[in-house]
């Protein structure tokens, strides 16, 4: 079993902090999933195959590793963590949870997977695409990210970042999440979901800020009706 805990009871427990947690709706859970299929996943990621991509501007420094890959040729461990991710079993804990009840997720993980960020890498405070390009007639509205960092220091930087509005409105940081290992992250896309690691990372030169990512989609919208990509700011 991936899961060390009954994702049936889970979602019943968690579901009122989820749906009051502030700025907007969120939840983190310590060590879901086994700790030693998770690590040998982590050891596999530089033999990982997917698709490449780096993002280096203002507003992001970072690489990332998608596509369907993930799930069918990259390594054992690797493809049992996104299948976990994939599974009926996760995404009816993600419906109960969240209330969204036809909530499905993307095989082929396009802006999630593998996020890599080296020493001054970032994600500026933004919200993220309302709609994917895959399939226009579907709403993006909740996100899932998993931390994989061990030894994680606070004067590394790269808490994930909560904010009540945008930096431009003199929003501010109501949430500050530490990235560690086996970390799971689950929040609500919104009109207002501001979030991000603004802070350039403090790591070691041979430390990297890792995380794997999976996005989910309804046919309903939440309050974000207008179609865009993501705004930073």
């Amino acid at each position: 079993m991936i899961f060390t805990r009954n994702l049936k009871k889970l979602s019943i427990e968690l579901k009122a902090e989820f749906d009051n947690n502030r700025p907007f709706s969120h939840i983190y859970i310590d060590n879901l999933f086994d700790e030693n299929i998770l690590q040998a996943a982590v050891e596999e990621i530089p033999k990982t195959t997917g698709i490449n991509k780096g993002y280096q501007d203002k507003h992001q420094v970072k690489n990332l590793i998608e596509g369907e890959a993930l799930l069918t040729t990259s390594p054992e461990n690797i493809r049992k963590v996104f299948s976990a991710l994939n599974s009926p079993e996760f995404i009816t804990f993600l419906q109960e949870l969240t209330g969204i009840k036809d909530l499905f997720a993307d095989n082929t993980f396009r802006g999630g997977g593998i996020h890599k960020i080296s020493r001054g890498g970032k994600l500026g405070i933004h919200i993220d695409f309302s709609r994917p390009n895959w399939n226009r007639n579907v709403f993006r509205r909740a996100n899932v990210l998993l931390y994989l960092n061990k030894d994680w220091k606070d004067e590394y930087e790269g808490h994930l970042e909560l904010w009540d509005d945008s930096v431009k409105n003199e929003g501010k940081c109501i949430m500050k999440i530490a990235p560690i290992f086996n970390r799971l992250v689950i929040f609500g896309t919104k009109e207002a979901s501001w979030h991000g690691h603004p802070t350039p990372l403090n790591t070691p030169e041979t430390m990297q800020r890792l995380s794997f990512a999976s996005y989910y989609y309804s046919n309903e919208p939440s309050d974000d009706l207008i179609e865009h990509s993501t705004i930073f700011n």
